[in-house]
């Protein structure tokens, strides 16, 4: 038989998980983050601002010369919405790949940047960049049917998914795709220089899928202050701050979202450390 406060303290319990149950709660541990790891993540993505042809064949120069193990690749370009990317198989280290291309003129990207907020079918009350979600369709097919037959032929791989700019929006929401191929705890995404892809509600969802993403912004990068926060976007987590123009070791790890001590407090952002990562060309 329980007693006056068993009963008072059932009920108590009962009502706070009601109350918790309308909104989004989820494990997110911030991750550690390898500056040596970033690189090379960070090569991954050098390669899909590459001609596809090179890419297909990885012969691209330094870039593909990087991760020389890579085969399977499968590189695909569509131009109604200039969408660029490829999956393939890195031997050398166990590891599918799939990287996206940002934009190749950087001012004139920002020059004609509009944000139109549209819904996301991922999850309730989720709303995300149209000119995003537009041009990752057009080439998200292509790359789910890769990654999908790439993890049938190599069960041990883990999956890295990666994107520089534009490249990186593009991966933020196609690794929530490839999230429903593959077991999440097997996937590793890093993005470079991404600007904000969707509201508060896709931030929560996508936490709540990618629970050790990391997003790293150079020093004064301006393309991750856009889309503007007044206009209801926001950054998903984690984000790695470099504290100077091409840093490698000299980085602060903000473990909340929209980190107000972090790149966020940065008041004149530019372009020139847009394409400065690590200390060489983001390009191919």
């Amino acid at each position: 038989m329980l007693d006056t406060k068993q009963i008072a303290f059932i009920a108590l319990t009962a009502i706070t998980i009601a109350g918790l149950s309308t909104q989004a709660y989820y494990l997110y541990t911030t991750p550690s983050f390898d500056p040596q790891l970033a690189i090379d993540i960070d090569y991954y993505s050098k390669v899909s601002y590459c001609d596809v042809d090179a890419i297909q064949k990885w012969n691209c120069g330094d870039s593909c010369n990087y991760h020389s193990g890579m085969t399977d690749v499968q590189a695909f370009n569509k131009k109604t919405k200039e969408a660029q990317g490829y999956c393939g198989y890195d031997a050398s280290n166990k590891r599918i790949v799939v990287a996206y291309r940002g934009s190749s003129n950087i001012q004139n990207w920002i020059a004609n940047f509009q944000a139109i907020p549209v819904k996301y079918a991922g999850c309730q009350g989720c709303l995300v960049h149209d000119g995003f979600q537009l041009t990752l369709k057009e080439i998200s097919d292509n790359i789910n049917t890769c990654v999908q037959g790439l993890a049938n032929k190599y069960q041990d791989a883990q999956v890295f998914v990666t994107g520089h700019s534009l490249g990186g929006a593009l991966a933020t929401l196609s690794v929530l795709e490839i999230a429903k191929i593959v077991d999440p705890s097997k996937i590793v995404f890093m993005n470079f220089g991404s600007p904000r892809v969707g509201n508060q509600q896709f931030v929560e969802y996508f936490d709540s899928v990618i629970t050790n993403g990391i997003r790293v912004v150079n020093f004064k990068d301006i393309v991750p202050h856009l889309p503007l926060k007044i206009m209801d976007f926001k950054h998903v987590n984690t984000e790695v701050w470099m504290l100077s123009n091409g840093a490698v070791n000299d980085y602060k790890v903000c473990p909340t979202e929209e980190d107000p001590q972090c790149s966020d407090s940065v008041k004149l952002p530019n372009a020139a450390d847009h394409t400065n990562y690590f200390g060489f060309y983001t390009g191919c």
